[in-house]
Order: structure tokens, then C-alpha cells, then sequence
């Protein structure tokens, strides 16, 4: 998968054989909801579990970059890791109406020290979406729960994003090394 430089996603196939997504930016309070560079697809089945590996890059010239795995619908929920002033974090967001503007909320988890991370997303049959993390791959911590919520013409979809608070060509980046969705 290749992108065109400057479209609204920009996707590049790394050397390694996995995905790299660049920053782009959002306006200041501006939810994912409304963001058009998300690399989303539809809930596969009625319950299933979506696991990624990334190696998150951020610019060391900015803080506020934002990479990780959503949930989107009329609400949605994310477990990410953000850029700080102090370091790389480990968050959960939440943003309930966001079709009608409703803000998000964010709880910080962990500081990071690496830049690999693993996230994952199961999906229940109650229609709970349950997000974790994992340093290591095998041990996953519980980060946070969101109900999936209908999606206006798009439905609920699972997917990666990367965002950044400011415009610029010295952007941070993810590489994703593999993205699976199991039962």
C-alpha cells in the first residue's frame, strides 16, 4: 500500500515489510471523529479480537503526536500512545457524541520506555469494546471499555491512526508490523 505525499492519509510500505504512517495534523480540540486520516475498516463479526504491533516515532520537536488503535462509530474509544513534554505515554480516550461534538477524555496509564507497543481490542457480544496494551506481547493490562455505538452511513469500524497537533514536514511516524483480527 502507497500513498500520494500530502493526501489526506499517507501510508508507505517500510523496508522491514510493515506499514509506516506519518503525523498529520488536527485543529486545536478537534476529535478523531471528525479527522478524514483514519485507516479504518468494518466490524468483521459479532465478536472478535483486533491486536497490532507498533513502533511509535515521534518528532522530538513537538509534543502532542498520537498514535494508536479506535473503535469509531457516533462515539468511539482508542487505547494510543501520545507524545509529552516528559517522555512518550501510554493513554485511553473516550469521546461520547462525538457526531454532535462532544469532547474527549483522556486517561494517562504509563510512561513508556521503548517504542514498541502492542494494543488490542476485543470485541464482545454485548457490544462492549475492551482495549489492553502489552509491553512484551504476551501479558496484556486492561486499559479501559467502551460500548460500540451504530455508525451513521458508516457502521462500527476498527483501525489505526496517527495524528499530530501541528502542520509540519518533520512529522513523527508508526510503523505498524502486523495488524490481526481474530475470533
Amino acid at each position: 500500500m502507497a500513498g500520494q505525499p500530502g493526501g489526506y492519509l499517507e501510508l508507505y510500505e517500510h523496508a522491514k515489510g510493515s506499514l509506516r504512517m506519518f503525523a498529520h495534523p488536527v485543529q486545536k480540540d478537534q476529535s478523531l471523529w471528525n479527522t478524514p486520516h483514519v485507516l479504518l475498516q468494518k466490524f468483521p463479526h459479532d465478536t472478535f479480537t483486533a491486536t497490532t504491533k507498533i513502533n511509535f516515532r515521534a518528532s522530538e520537536k513537538f509534543t502532542g503526536e498520537k498514535a494508536g488503535l479506535t473503535t469509531m462509530a457516533m462515539s468511539y474509544g482508542n487505547i494510543a500512545v501520545k507524545r509529552k513534554t516528559d517522555g512518550v505515554y501510554i493513554v485511553f480516550t473516550t469521546c461520547e457524541k462525538a457526531d454532535r461534538g462532544g469532547k474527549e477524555t483522556e486517561k494517562e496509564l504509563m510512561k513508556l520506555s521503548q517504542n514498541d507497543v502492542y494494543f488490542r481490542m476485543q470485541f464482545k457480544r454485548d457490544t462492549t469494546c475492551v482495549f489492553s496494551y502489552s509491553l512484551d506481547g504476551q501479558k496484556f493490562v486492561e486499559a479501559g471499555t467502551v460500548k460500540a455505538t451504530p455508525g451513521k452511513w458508516i457502521g462500527s469500524k476498527v483501525g489505526l491512526f496517527i495524528t499530530s497537533e501541528v502542520k509540519t514536514n518533520d512529522a513523527g511516524f508508526m510503523d505498524v508490523d502486523w495488524f490481526r483480527i481474530t475470533k
